[in-house]
């Protein structure tokens, strides 16, 4: 593809990342919007983001009705099992809660992604692992493709006991954090 091409066709995907269309701006319930994005724990810049979007159709975001939206969802958003669920989900936290729930999120978020990215990992090996088998037992691998697959085989192994151990930690560690915050 020729580079004038590719540019033409990243100027039509600019479009698509406005985070709201003509239409959207012209019928904003500006106080619902903010209510939807703070319950999603968007940052307080997402309305900058939406006045960028709204300003090509010389529409001006209401701010203080947005703003007060946004404080009711994140009272919604800054919510203890939410934190674990959204950790959990491996979405990362903005910093977006009050600081009366700043702690308490940050913590149970960090200990369920925690237990997120250690799933993966454990996920990630564990295909790995039936990937290398399916090659050894294939007929059109060679001898020495075998002594090779066996070795990495091995090691995928201890790999995948250490990150199932890992994982026992990580969860052991988000039931600790979890005890301390939702007693």
């Amino acid at each position: 593809m020729t580079r004038s091409l590719l540019a033409l066709a990243g100027l039509l995907l600019l479009p698509a990342c406005a985070t709201l269309d003509e239409n959207q701006c012209r019928r904003a319930d500006w106080h619902a919007l903010g209510q939807q994005d703070g319950s999603a724990g968007y940052a307080r810049e997402r309305l900058a983001e939406h006045d960028e979007a709204c300003r090509e159709y010389a529409i001006r975001p209401d701010a203080g009705a947005y703003l007060a939206g946004r404080e009711m969802g994140l009272r919604q958003y800054c919510q203890p099992a939410n934190a674990v669920r959204e950790g959990l989900a491996g979405r990362n936290y903005r910093g977006v809660c009050p600081a009366a729930s700043h702690a308490m999120f940050g913590e149970l978020h960090r200990a369920a992604y925690d237990v997120h990215a250690a799933r993966s990992r454990v996920d990630g090996l564990h295909r790995k692992s039936e990937r290398l088998e399916r090659e050894l037992r294939d007929d059109k691998t060679g001898r020495e493709q075998r002594a090779r697959i066996r070795d990495e085989l091995r090691d995928t192994d201890r790999q995948l006991s250490r990150a199932r151990d890992e994982l026992r930690w990580k969860e052991s560690d988000l039931d600790r954090v979890s005890a301390r915050w939702l007693r």
